[in-house]
């Protein structure tokens, strides 16, 4: 017979506990509580041994966290009030603790737990890195983090998270081999859409924002240098060749311009702005650079996720005299 971990009443219990007087609990509480009165148990040695050997070797500054065995188990009990919608008896727990210990790293958890489900996602993701900051090794506080950039469709964040989630937890851990298995996922993807591993295109992401600001700070010159060291990185993405159209025609350099976009459609015929953005450019007098202001959008953000059509929209906005729509 499964036995459930008593604390946060949902993981299968494994191992015994010093705190609970030999009551079995999950992996996932036992890391959680663990703290000097669990000097003894083997997997306390374990991890003190793996964290000196991971700070012996310079990876991260020394902290100190004070561990509240009762405040703990009175946070987990909120957290399983959460996930059973009884948010009131949650909230009452919360509260508590926000005037008795205010600072704790795992309330700090709890209430990005509780914003979540009220949709703030936000403010969820500030309480999350609260909470990590003050216990580097909160491998759920990652994990949630990671989370909320992969549904915000921002690889590069959500990469940065779940990579510290693998570093920080158990091999065995379900989160840590979850982050494994969407990382491997991801590469795998990325290396047939696009023919670069997961690290290069996070990397050709990085140049790309930053092309994207000097874009908004109107540096086309310096905005086409990045862009076209994105595109050695990673060639298949059509935003890059799209934003180089731009920045092009900025420069007056119209047929060079029309070139950029042709390769973007040419890499993804559906992708609606090097479309929109080619006529608008088809328009220009001579090599007359296009003025109008210009949007921003994000590199890995797909258009197809809008709920309508940006030529539908912005094509109408151009022929009423407005102009190019930056990729």
């Amino acid at each position: 017979m499964k036995l459930t971990c008593p604390i946060c009443l949902k993981e299968r219990a494994k191992r015994a506990c010093k705190q609970r007087q030999g009551a079995d609990i999950c992996p996932r509480c036992c890391a959680t509580l663990r703290g000097d009165g669990c000097a003894g148990c083997v997997h306390h040695a374990t991890s003190q041994q793996y964290r000196h050997e991971r700070l012996k070797g310079g990876g991260d500054k020394h902290f100190i966290v004070q561990i509240k065995p009762e405040l703990e188990g009175r946070l987990h009990d909120a957290l399983s009030f959460f996930d059973a919608k009884k948010m009131s008896a949650g909230e009452a727990i919360l509260a508590e603790a926000e005037r008795t210990d205010p600072g704790y790293y795992l309330l700090d958890f709890a209430q990005g737990v509780l914003l979540l489900k009220r949709e703030r996602a936000d403010d969820a993701l500030a309480c999350f890195e609260a909470a990590t900051k003050k216990y580097p090794y909160f491998l759920e506080a990652h994990i949630n983090m990671g989370i909320i950039y992969k549904m915000r469709l921002d690889i590069p964040n959500a990469v940065r998270c779940f990579k510290e989630a693998i570093r920080v937890g158990d091999a065995d851990d379900e989160n840590v081999v979850w982050a494994r298995s969407f990382l491997a996922d991801l590469d795998r993807n990325l290396r047939q859409s696009d023919g670069v591993s997961l690290d290069t295109f996070v990397q050709a992401n990085l140049v790309f924002e930053e092309a994207v600001h000097s874009m908004e700070r109107g540096q086309w010159d310096d905005a086409l240098r990045q862009l076209n060291r994105c595109m050695a990185l990673n060639p298949s993405n059509p935003k890059t060749h799209g934003n180089a159209g731009i920045c092009l025609a900025k420069l007056g350099r119209k047929q060079d311009a029309l070139d950029a976009l042709d390769k973007a459609i040419e890499i993804d015929p559906g992708y609606e702005p090097a479309v929109m953005n080619r006529a608008v450019f088809e328009r220009m007098a001579g090599d007359a650079p296009d003025s109008p202001p210009v949007e921003i959008i994000d590199y890995t953000r797909d258009y197809k996720l809008k709920k309508k059509s940006i030529i539908g929209e912005a094509m109408g906005r151009f022929f009423r005299g407005g102009g190019a729509t930056t990729e």
